[in-house]
């Protein structure tokens, strides 16, 4: 079983070349077709998630055919929904560069800098949000862990007044 789930992982690995080579370059020739470019740049934003794909799709199917039973069923399981979890947010983080170019947009309303700002935050949001999934997903809670960065953060406020102050006001300053 073992050397058998070792050469299905290793097909989907030669698999991925094939698939990366085809679906992911006919992706490009259909978006290549249209007027907007956005969806040129989306794909190349998607390239590596989605090579990334039969990646875990090989390590659920190596699992799978190995039939662990007990404690290594679960660590395999959570570890393939884990990488599932990664896979989708991974894609999804890569989405905001391309995405951001509607924001560019709003550099009339705001400045360069706080559309960069808003950029950045957006990926550290959504970074945040895949790690808690991914935790939760291992039982860890997250709810308390949440707690405890606000308790941290107030703290640090507080410690920090000033600096909260000064970094507010240039924020004010930039967006006028």
């Amino acid at each position: 079983r073992i050397v058998f789930a070792v050469v299905v992982f290793a097909l989907l690995l030669v698999a991925r070349g094939i698939f990366s080579r085809f679906f992911i370059g006919w992706l490009k020739r259909i978006v290549k077709r249209t007027r907007i470019q956005i969806d040129d740049h989306m794909v190349d934003a998607l390239e590596k998630p989605l090579r990334f794909a039969p990646i875990v799709l090989g390590f659920f199917a190596a699992t799978e055919l190995l039939q662990l039973e007990g404690v290594f069923d679960t660590l395999a399981l959570r570890l393939t929904k884990s990488l599932i979890v990664f896979t989708l947010f991974w894609g999804v983080v890569a989405l905001v560069d391309p995405l951001s170019r509607i924001l560019s947009g709003l550099r009339g309303l705001l400045s360069s800098t706080m559309v960069e700002w808003i950029i950045k935050a957006l990926k550290i949001l959504l970074g945040f949000i895949g790690a808690a999934a991914i935790l939760e997903l291992w039982g860890v809670e997250i709810g308390p862990l949440i707690a405890g960065l606000g308790l941290f953060g107030l703290a640090g406020a507080l410690a920090a007044q000033d600096l909260f102050k000064n970094l507010l006001s240039g924020v004010l300053i930039l967006a006028e």
